[in-house]
């Protein structure tokens, strides 16, 4: 926590010089929505029902305010991801389910309307915490080295101011992220198609032509309470109209 402060006041004196007409904000957040681990050849296999299962996520953030319009915001987020897959063979069905934990860092613009709305758009670094499988046949005697230890999303989010004072407000919206990166481990010995990590050779459509990468997406509802820390030019600097327009 003092870390934290910390950096938000040294964030304060320097932005002082580079903008006249602006703030810092801080914030906690939470949502929750549809998480998905997509794979190719899972989605297309004849022997594979892919079931959605829901997501979460939950943190802080910090704000430099520009001006009533624009924004660079820095999330502090932990998340869960999951999937679950139904395979459908000869000796009866089964399904796997897969989560995973991260620890989310998106780094943010931020465009707040006049009228109370905003967007976000930017990229986001996550770093996988653990993982866990439910439902295998034959359980693996170890899950170390599936995932890769970090991957890179592209976000995009937006919502609109509900409800606040001058200096503390609500805001709700919608986030969606798409990580760029493989899920699975290339140096694990995961990547060969004959030993896939979702049991592929259970299915009528095994062997696949060729490996595909595995990427996740989420779309998350999210409600996110800010507090105003420090305007740096509050005489000159009109709060009111983006949060009770």
């Amino acid at each position: 926590m003092r870390i934290f402060l910390g950096l938000v006041v040294v964030m304060c004196f320097s932005l002082s010089t580079l903008v006249g007409q602006g703030w810092v904000d801080i914030g906690i957040k939470g949502g929750a929505g549809l998480s998905v681990m997509y794979n190719d050849n899972l989605w297309n296999d004849r022997g594979v029902d892919v079931k959605f299962k829901g997501g979460n996520t939950y943190g802080g953030k910090i704000g430099i305010n520009f001006n009533n319009n624009r924004a660079i915001t820095i999330d502090f987020m932990s998340s869960k991801i999951q999937q679950a897959y139904t395979f459908r063979t000869p000796s009866g069905n089964f399904t796997i389910n897969s989560a995973y934990k991260s620890f989310d860092i998106p780094l943010l613009y931020r465009y707040n309307s006049d009228y109370g709305s905003y967007m976000e758009v930017g990229g986001q670094m996550s770093m996988i915490k653990s993982l866990t499988e439910t439902g295998r046949p034959t359980p693996y005697p170890s899950l170390d080295g599936m995932m890769v230890e970090k991957y890179y999303a592209a976000v995009f989010g937006f919502g609109s101011y509900v409800v606040g004072t001058n200096n503390l407000y609500l805001t709700m919206g919608f986030r969606m992220t798409y990580g760029f990166n493989d899920l699975i481990d290339q140096d694990g010995g995961f990547n060969q198609a004959n030993y896939y990590p979702f049991l592929g050779s259970y299915t009528p459509d095994f062997p696949y032509e060729s490996y595909k990468a595995t990427n996740p997406f989420t779309f998350n509802f999210i409600m996110e309470l800010n507090y105003d820390l420090g305007y740096i030019a509050k005489s000159n600097c009109n709060r009111e109209a983006i949060i009770f327009f």
